[in-house]
Order: structure tokens, then sequence, then C-alpha cells
């Protein structure tokens, strides 16, 4: 309710978001933990659209976005599909750079802005070397970091 009443927001994206979490609903149901993660990905991609047009922080904005970028990595990992995954993780490292050059963000934000890049990066490495057991720790500590902002 909150989201029609903005009127920022596009609302066929809210049905569809409502769709999708119905759809999960459905998914988890059957137990298949990919399928359950493909689905988790689909509705967590709304949430950066919803935060742009209701007007929130660019930093918050860009870091859900990042997380979304990266869970979409995630949800392949079962199926090994290395070279989507690393598809997924550049744009995750294209859409957070932005944060590495942008002057509006608190000087004390920039380190921890700096060491969440170079964990995406790490988690990028570890998709090159495709290893499933480095990738989840890479995976976890760069979700614990990126929480933290």
């Amino acid at each position: 309710m909150d989201f029609y009443q903005l009127n920022t927001i596009n609302q066929e994206d809210i049905l569809n978001f409502n769709k999708e979490y119905d759809n999960l609903t459905v998914i988890v149901q059957g137990e298949n933990k990919e399928n359950t993660l493909a689905q988790l990905s689909k509705i967590y991609d709304y949430l950066p659209k919803f935060l742009k047009s209701s007007s929130q922080e660019e930093l918050y904005t860009t870091v859900i976005e990042t997380k979304a970028n990266i869970l979409r990595a995630y949800a392949k990992l079962d199926s090994e599909n290395w070279e989507e995954i690393l598809k997924d993780i550049k744009s995750a490292i294209d859409n957070y750079s932005k944060l590495l050059t942008n002057t509006n963000i608190p000087d004390t934000k920039q380190s921890k802005i700096s060491k969440g890049y170079i964990m995406i990066n790490e988690l990028q490495n570890s998709a090159n070397v495709q290893d499933k057991a480095v990738f989840l720790i890479k995976y976890k500590n760069l979700l614990e970091e990126l929480s933290k902002m």
C-alpha cells in the first residue's frame, strides 16, 4: 500500500512483484533449492527499482542493486554456470564502482566502500577458479560487509 501511495513507482512493477512473490510460495513448496534461489533473485531485483523511485540515498540503492547482482550469481552456483555467474559479478562490479567516484558520500564511508569493492573482485576471482567452496566463503563475507553499509 505504501508503494501505491507514493505514486512514483510503476504500478505494473508492484503487481509483478506480488505475482513473483506468489510464484516463490509455490516454488518453495517444491523444495528445489536452485529454483527457489532463482525466484528469490527475481524478487530481489525489484528492490532497487522501488528504492530509486522512492528517492532513497544513492549509497543504499547502489548497495541493494549490487546485492541483487550477487544474489543472481549465487542462484546459478548449483548449476555451475560459471560464465553467467561471472557476468552477474561483472554487473555488480560495474554498478558498485559508481560509489568509488561519488563525491556525495561522506569520507567516513569511503574505506568501507573500497573494502567492498575489493571483496567483489575477490568473489570474481573465486568464480574464475570455479570452486564452489571458495565462492561461498567469499559470498558470505561480501554480504556481511555490504550489510554494514
